[in-house]
């Protein structure tokens, strides 16, 4: 919505500037007698030179708030460094930083003797338990004829666990390189393995080259989901007393500011950072789908307490006049009217209106003085005459 009204007061402001000329519609200007006393037509020279800009009336928050600065973040479990399974060679990268991938998309192909070795230890051991289990079941039934001795058995049951264990670890080494245990033969091991996207994210780093050589302690691709935005926030603790979870919040990023975003407190911290001796609020945001949100941004925001949503202009539409309030509306190319208006309060740039004009009418948010100075001069113009 915000933006909608931007955009539309933008193009309104080239409007402005374009259509008010006599060559818009090949009608001469009317004269300044002919208007209202509340009136005032400003002439092409004077649009160019006051450079106003237009503002709307908007229901904005007006009551105590506290200002504090954060960052967007994640989750911890929202960010991955991925390492190969095993110390391996690349050969294959099919990433970029910033790329979208999805979960189970291949993000590169890696190849090692060892993972030809790990499948066929993995075989030997598979094999080996088969006939150790076979050993076993006649030694139990030799046992119980009587025509063997208890050693044998006992070492049979020995050598059947050993087996077991020892295929159970080569076969999670199997799984761990991404193949099927229950479907590797020996007429199909694989030569190289897949580096699967373990969720659907944004690739952050890929830390290799085609042929590199990637220790498996060696992260070689970073992955960040942006599921869960939230705002991570430092509050003064002489502030702790006014927070509460559910407290409504807004917020600017530094680097875009004007845009507002809202958001809700979550979760208040329990620890006081002893440096900086402020607490952790955690924020969540309305907009999570925002583009321009990135974790690592940092922001600008105000914890909003007790107040309400009032009908309000940006506080430079107001000016002083003798002992009145006047801002000047926006009636079309060129021409305002002078509105006297009462205040109820001001916070963050924004003054509430008393008997408020209709929400969205347009106003001049900035060069209010100028439009006083040439309604003005209009009668001063008149007086002159006569």
């Amino acid at each position: 919505m915000h933006m909608a009204i931007k955009s539309y007061l933008k193009a309104l402001s080239l409007l402005l500037l374009v259509a008010c000329g006599p060559a818009a519609n090949n009608q001469p200007e009317p004269l300044a007698a002919d208007l209202p006393e509340n009136q005032v037509q400003l002439s092409e020279a004077q649009l160019a030179q006051f450079e106003l800009q237009l503002d709307s009336v908007q229901l904005r928050h007006i009551g105590s708030s506290i200002t504090v600065n954060g960052m967007i973040d994640v989750p911890p479990q929202n960010r991955s460094l991925l390492h190969p399974p095993v110390a391996a060679y690349v050969q294959d990268l099919r990433v970029k930083v910033g790329q979208l991938v999805r979960k189970g998309q291949v993000l590169a192909v890696l190849e090692h003797p060892e993972v030809l070795e790990i499948q066929r230890r993995y075989l030997d051991a598979k094999a080996q338990l088969s006939f150790l289990e076979r050993d076993f079941a006649r030694q139990e039934e030799l046992a119980r004829d009587q025509a063997t001795a208890a050693k044998q058995l006992d070492k049979a049951r020995a050598d059947l666990f050993s087996a077991q264990a020892l295929a159970a670890s080569l076969k999670a080494q199997v799984q761990r390189l991404g193949i099927s245990p229950a479907n590797l033969q020996a007429s199909n091991l694989q030569t190289s393995l897949q580096l699967l996207a373990p969720y659907n994210g944004f690739i952050t780093t890929v830390e290799a080259q085609l042929g590199q050589f990637v220790a498996a302690d060696k992260p070689l691709i970073g992955l960040l989901n942006k599921e869960h935005l939230h705002v991570e926030l430092d509050l003064f603790e002489r502030d702790l007393a006014a927070v509460k979870n559910g407290q409504k919040i807004e917020f600017q990023l530094t680097n875009v500011p004007g845009k507002m975003y809202t958001g809700d407190v979550f979760l208040i911290g329990q620890t006081l950072d002893p440096n900086k001796r402020t607490i952790n609020v955690h924020g969540h945001i309305d907009q999570v789908d925002d583009p321009l949100l990135r974790p690592g941004l940092f922001v600008t925001a105000r914890l909003l307490s007790a107040g309400e949503s009032l009908p309000a202009l940006p506080e430079s539409a107001l000016i002083r006049a003798g002992q009145q309030q006047v801002a000047f509306r926006y009636l079309e190319p060129g021409l305002f009217e002078r509105v006297v208006l009462q205040s109820l309060g001001s916070e963050n740039g924004f003054v509430a209106l008393k008997q408020a004009p209709p929400l969205g009418s347009v106003w001049a948010s900035t060069g209010a003085y100028r439009l006083e100075a040439a309604w003005q001069a209009r009668f001063a113009e008149d007086e002159a005459g006569h």
